[in-house]
């Protein structure tokens, strides 16, 4: 026995004498390059013919899919835990979200390179965090809603600031296209919006704030969209007469107010950052949202306390709008600011508009705008803006609607009653010659400049010649009512009127607006020589509205060949 096992022993020193020496051979030829004999090199054309491709296995993607799964495993352990009640529930549902973290963090220590890996750790993040908030709100009643949304809160903007400090590009999409459907599969299901909604409002200002140092422009709408409808949901539903649905978490007014007002200040004070300070050119979500922010703030403050609000909302518009101004003239004058000056300009415009509408009352509603109207055209001729004299006509039609003006022409050329001449009618006529004769020397002769000019000469020709039908039905028929008859005639013959006044106007200065509008009287004549005068009882009236008609189409051509063809 002893024999035998001596024998194992010599052939197994053997053994392993022979390996030492294979494996020094082999680590010498692996030192030395082969001496490659001149027959074995091939051919030029053996050595250009190409070689089958080599089938690499994805090991890695395959091992970095498994680790996902394996977490998910860990996750599927924590709910069953918490079904079999092992530990505290409510420790469980802390633990499993603080283990959905620990895959963000994770993702940190790999390299930039393995983007692919950072991106299937965030997505099994989210994986696990989206199901396990949704079970353990709506399913098992162990978070509150405002716990959740905390949660998802706390838990988005974590992992928007690893992204954010360690360059992570692949976790802020599957983060927030995550985080938007679960709020608003969470409001669905606890009927909680508010907390959702402050919850949506973090996330967005977390992008924002990155937004404002040049990351993730392109996640702004998506969040931003969520925002807005899950504010205008609340708004909905806090407003109603009967007051939101039974099954829905009870909220007070004051969220009505926090919540749209917190939604414009964080958009507006990120675009005003990024085009006041920064001078980026103003983008397309942020023209959209602005406004969309702004309506939603005040129609939600206007409800939440029953229109007591209006004239400080209209006194805060009016000071957007000289903010919209200054910043507009004093920082986007410059060269590559364009599509800002225009944006804000039209921004001033609008809110100038609302806060005038929503602070004063109707008549002096009219004299403001007048004033602003002729302030703006004097302004925009004096500098050459053309974009002031569209704001100047926008004005110009506020005062318009403010004093009355539509139903004073309509009853002057329509109806039994011409109506009566107002200081407010005197006011804005005299507003729309200004505003015209302000703009009659500009250097612009194109189309666009005389349409301009057209707006404000066809207003001011409307409400003369309405003054002048009233005026001549006081001196016709004195204190009586007038007579159907009557009134035709003279609306008719003030109409032909106009048209010869325009067309000699045409033929001394060469405008061509001048030619618009008396082709305008002309065929507002002949409508309403079809419409009214033609069902006159009184023919011999009929007769004198057709004479004046007549006389107008025989010398109106005529008067016009006079005007040059450019004007």
């Amino acid at each position: 026995m002893a024999k035998v096992t001596d024998e194992t022993a010599s052939a197994l020193a053997e053994l392993a004498r022979r390996i030492g020496e294979l494996e020094r051979r082999v680590l010498a030829l692996e030192k030395t390059p082969p001496a490659v004999p001149s027959a074995s090199i091939p051919s030029t054309q053996e050595s250009k013919s190409p070689q089958p491709p080599l089938v690499s296995v994805p090991a890695g993607t395959i091992s970095i899919l498994g680790r996902a799964v394996l977490g998910m495993a860990v996750a599927y352990l924590f709910r069953a835990a918490s079904e079999y009640a092992i530990l505290p529930r409510p420790l469980l549902v802390i633990a499993a979200i603080l283990y959905s973290a620990l895959w963000l963090l994770l993702s940190v220590r790999l390299r930039p390179s393995e983007g692919f890996a950072r991106a299937v750790y965030a997505l099994t993040a989210v994986l696990i965090l989206s199901p396990l908030l949704w079970e353990a709100t709506v399913r098992f009643h162990i978070l509150s809603p405002m716990a959740a949304a905390c949660a998802l809160t706390v838990f988005m903007i974590f992992g928007l600031v690893l992204s954010l400090r360690f360059d992570l590009r692949a976790a802020p999409p599957i983060l927030l296209f995550f985080a938007v459907p679960t709020a608003v599969v969470l409001v669905i299901g606890t009927g909680a919006v508010t907390p959702f909604a402050f919850s949506l409002l973090a996330i967005g200002l977390t992008v924002e704030v990155a937004a404002c140092r040049g990351n993730w422009p392109y996640l702004r709408p998506i969040i931003a969209a969520a925002a807005d409808f899950i504010i205008w949901l609340t708004a909905f539903l806090l407003a109603r007469p009967e007051g939101p649905p039974s099954s829905y978490f009870p909220a007070d007014k004051s969220s009505l107010v926090m919540l749209p007002v917190a939604l414009f200040v964080v958009y507006g004070a990120s675009t005003a950052y990024r085009t006041i300070v920064r001078l980026i050119p103003i983008t397309i979500f942020e023209i959209a949202q602005l406004p969309a922010a702004f309506i939603l703030a005040t129609t939600g403050v206007a409800a939440a306390t029953a229109s007591a609000a209006i004239p400080a909302l209209g006194a805060f518009a009016l000071v957007l709008a000289t903010a919209c101004y200054l910043a507009a003239f004093l920082r986007f004058q410059q060269e590559g600011q364009k599509r800002n000056f225009v944006v804000f300009s039209v921004y001033s415009a609008a809110l100038f508009v609302i806060g005038i509408w929503l602070l004063f009352p109707q008549k002096t509603q009219a004299a403001l705008f007048c004033l602003a109207a002729v302030v703006t055209m004097f302004f925009a001729t004096s500098k050459k803006i053309t974009l002031l004299r569209y704001q100047a006509s926008v004005y110009l039609f506020g005062a318009l609607l403010a004093g009355g003006f539509f139903p004073f022409t309509a009853h002057a050329f329509v109806g039994a009653n011409p109506g009566a001449i107002t200081w407010t009618i005197g006011a804005e006529t005299l507003t729309a010659l200004i505003c015209y004769m302000a703009a009659w020397n500009l250097a612009g002769r194109g189309w666009k400049d005389h349409l301009l000019s057209f707006f404000p000469m066809i207003l001011a020709a409307a409400a003369l010649a309405g003054s002048a039908v009233i005026l001549l039905v006081g001196f016709v028929a004195g204190r009586t009512p007038p007579v159907a008859h009557a009134l035709a005639v003279i609306r008719t013959t003030i109409i032909c009127a106009s048209a010869l006044a325009f067309g000699l106007l045409a033929v001394r200065f060469k405008r061509v607006e001048l030619v618009w509008a008396a082709y305008g009287a002309l065929a507002f004549g002949t409508v309403k020589l079809l419409v009214e005068d033609l069902w006159l009882e009184r023919k011999e009236w009929l007769a004198v509205s057709l004479f004046f008609y007549g006389l107008v189409l025989i010398l109106l051509p005529r008067i016009l060949r006079r005007v040059p063809k450019r004007t």
